[in-house]
């Protein structure tokens, strides 16, 4: 990504513009690290108890499936608890660096409860689309990858509502641009992927949680 001076009608780039993460960028990964620790330090049994009650199944939001939430808050829970939870420490370790990094971004402008705010809704949405999309699946959807998707794209949106002046096209142009790398790689790529076989990726959260915080910041005054 380019660099360049910033001026009222430049706004500031998507990545970190400064050394050290606000104390609730550091909060929140804390307590997604806390939550992976906890897990794994479960016993096997406990383990998939855990994936059972917290983790998103969309087959268990079927009325008739075999073993729907038991009601309400235990159906509307893991929405946001699956974010914190993890297949393993790869991909804890991949999600907690891009949190860092555009969770430093957003909260730098916006503050760390519009973060906490994104954070939650861009998580319940790409667990959405997830089970909209995937509604007979009893496979548990785990990680906070829709999350941080959620954080950029509320970022995206404020970075081309703030495109103005001489040169407010052409920064326009460069964020578009930008986004649509995102999401190759984050949705077309992590498609791909999943089609092998090999890993699965749950693009659907991926592409829920970047269109939920988009409409937030685009919502945000």
């Amino acid at each position: 990504m380019t660099t360049h001076n910033s001026s009222p009608d430049d706004p500031q780039p998507i990545g970190p513009a400064r050394a050290g993460a606000p104390a609730g960028v550091w909060i929140l990964t804390a307590l997604v690290v806390a939550a992976f620790i906890w897990q794994v330090s479960r016993s096997e049994q406990d383990g998939l108890q855990l994936l059972f009650d917290y983790a998103v199944i969309p087959a268990r939001y079927d009325p008739a499936a075999g073993a729907p939430y038991p009601g309400l808050i235990a159906a509307l829970t893991p929405l946001a608890s699956h974010a914190f939870l993890h297949g393993g420490f790869v991909h804890l370790t991949l999600n907690a660096v891009a949190l860092l990094a555009l969770g430093k971004s957003l909260a730098e402008r916006a503050g760390s409860a519009w973060l906490y705010l994104v954070f939650i809704v861009g998580a319940a949405a790409g667990a959405g689309l997830f089970i909209a999309l995937n509604p007979e699946l009893t496979l548990p959807l785990v990680g906070c990858s829709g999350a941080v998707c959620a954080i950029y794209g509320a970022i995206f949106a404020d970075l081309l509502r703030e495109a103005r002046g001489a040169w407010g096209a052409l920064r326009r142009r460069e964020i578009l641009v930008q986004a649509a790398i995102f999401l190759a790689l984050n949705v077309f790529l992590a498609m791909a992927v999943r089609a092998t076989g090999v890993i699965a990726i749950a693009w659907e959260a991926h592409l829920g949680g970047f269109i939920a915080g988009a409409v937030l910041g685009f919502l945000r005054r």
